[in-house]
């Protein structure tokens, strides 16, 4: 039927015909270009396009033979539904390719749908031949510019392997009207063109499929809007949780200040498997930082230790603090993701932790000092309690944990241990993660803790374990474990009596194993965990 791309003999279609197949697709003008001027062949345009194009569907509602051109009109008054056309179609492989102008307005008439009735949208790529290479204008363009969220998701769908969402287009003056003309690159991809019109729904949708070679070069090369620079750097937080998926981390964008006091963009990495803080420089992204929320900066740790050293509050200053706490918690807390604590100070961290300056102040204790998550301002410097009358503000980085004491994960190093902590033999003959220290006994008048067995033995080599410790083998215990994802500290103690004797299930199995702890300094009090 066609020949070179083209209907032999055949360079329009009349108006009424594509008014019938396309009747409830398209709600513009359907008048097409160099009809008027070939009214005298009207007549044999449309027998000859009814003969070669459209006799052949027998599957679809067909015009009979004997229909003469003015029958023709009746069709107009026809009701042909496009689910009709849908359910019915099989026109996919001969019905003509978009290659005119008109092709383009019907296109991004379809385009340009009201967003919940893809129906027009749909039927331009079910029912007619999308054929790019010939298209006069790249259709993503053309979505890129007019495109809605549901437009874009079901050109993704349904031409995925045809289209390159990372492909820059080229674009010629004047084109879709000129509203591309104040654009400084001559070609762009679709999220190039989409961020420089502003579209904000046609960016987050066009950014799941932008590489990152694409989405890099559109952050830097376009002048941003703060909404619109949330959603690069929200879609990068979702990428680099996917690059440290082993972590299973929570990323948190934002914004940091530099050595000059200007902005930047960072990435926070939070997990509690991260041994060491690490900062990456990621080129044209930001600084991604590593970080563990149960670990605090030097100056936190440093004020803590001293600020109990003759500093104190007196009542009337803490009646003031505690003021202030009641009367702005509830701002503080919505505005702030990043803040975990608000309490009271008698003394004010300078140059980092070096020096405490003694006043009362109100602390925010936060996951990462001076980052500010993306939609968020920075903390304030003061709490107004009065008129003409604050406190001050000092933020520090700090976590909360239930129990008033020092805690953290139990595969972290305990300087205190706690029943929960990762517990381990301190050679790697026993390679299974160890296991967990329970609860504290005394044994032999002496402090210990009890454990099981097959933490600290090879319980696959030896099916059976009778231990006594007698001074000839000394079975070490760490913790953390070796081979966990911490490093380990010193011996904390050594297996006393262990017992390991599994039998059917019927009978009564043990499996249990009593270390007594080396240095006494090293237990807190016998009820706290981790």
């Amino acid at each position: 039927m066609e020949k070179d791309g083209k209907m032999p003999g055949l360079p329009t279609i009349p108006a009424t015909l594509d008014k019938f197949v396309h009747g409830a697709v398209n709600s513009f003008d359907p008048a097409v270009p160099g009809i008027a001027d070939q009214e005298d062949n009207e007549e044999e345009h449309w027998l000859k396009y009814k003969q070669q194009t459209w006799e052949p569907y027998h599957g679809c509602r067909s015009i009979p033979n004997s229909m003469s051109v003015v029958d023709k009109q009746a069709t107009d008054s026809a009701v042909y539904s496009l689910e009709d056309m849908l359910k019915s179609a099989t026109l996919e492989s001969t019905v003509p390719t978009f290659q005119t102008k008109s092709d383009v307005a019907r296109f991004t008439s379809a385009v340009k749908g009201n967003g919940t009735d893809l129906q027009a949208f749909k039927a331009v790529f079910q029912i007619k031949h999308l054929d790019v290479e010939h298209f006069p204008l790249n259709p993503l363009l053309i979505v890129a510019v007019f495109g809605s969220h549901e437009a874009i998701e079901y050109v993704h769908k349904w031409r995925s392997t045809a289209f390159n969402w990372n492909e820059r287009i080229r674009i010629e003056s004047g084109v879709l009207d000129g509203v591309l003309d104040e654009m400084t690159d001559t070609q762009a991809t679709p999220l190039y063109i989409a961020t420089f019109m502003r579209r904000l729904p046609t960016v987050k949708s066009l950014i799941k499929y932008a590489d990152e070679g694409n989405l890099v070069y559109c952050m830097n090369n376009l002048p941003l809007s703060y909404s619109m620079e949330s959603v690069y750097m929200t879609e990068v937080g979702e990428r680099l949780k996917m690059e440290y998926s082993q972590l299973k981390p929570a990323v948190v964008p934002g914004y940091k200040k530099d050595m000059n006091d200007s902005w930047g963009k960072v990435y926070v990495v939070y997990s509690p498997d991260i041994i060491h803080s690490k900062d990456l420089e990621r080129e044209g992204i930001g600084l991604v930082m590593l970080r563990n929320p149960y670990m605090v900066d030097r100056e936190a740790v440093s004020v803590s230790q001293n600020k109990d050293a003759g500093y104190g509050i007196s009542k009337q200053e803490m009646g003031r603090g505690r003021q202030a706490i009641e009367s702005h918690s509830k701002t503080l807390w919505c505005n702030h993701s990043n803040l975990n604590i608000i309490s009271v100070s008698p003394v004010r961290s300078k140059r980092k932790g070096a020096e405490l300056e003694q006043c009362l102040c109100i602390v925010l204790y936060c996951s990462t000092k001076g980052v500010v998550p993306i939609g968020e301002n920075e903390f304030p410097r003061k709490l107004d309690i009065a008129e003409n009358e604050s406190i001050s503000i000092d933020v520090r980085e700090g976590y909360f944990v239930f129990g008033g004491y020092n805690t953290g994960p139990g595969t972290c190093y305990h300087d205190k241990l706690k029943m929960g902590c990762n517990i381990g033999e301190v050679t790697t003959q026993v390679q299974n993660g160890g296991g967990t220290l329970g609860p504290f006994v005394q044994y032999d008048g002496r402090l210990s803790f009890l454990t099981c067995a097959h933490v600290l033995f090879d319980v696959n080599v030896s099916k059976h374990v009778d231990f006594t410790e007698n001074g000839n083998h000394r079975v070490d215990v760490v913790q953390p474990a070796i081979g966990s994802s911490r490093p380990s500290g010193t011996p904390c103690g050594f297996v006393q009596r262990a017992i390991f004797d599994a039998r059917t299930a019927k009978d009564i199995s043990i499996d249990v194993a009593v270390v007594e702890i080396s240095d006494i300094n090293t237990t807190t009090k016998q009820w706290e965990i981790c």
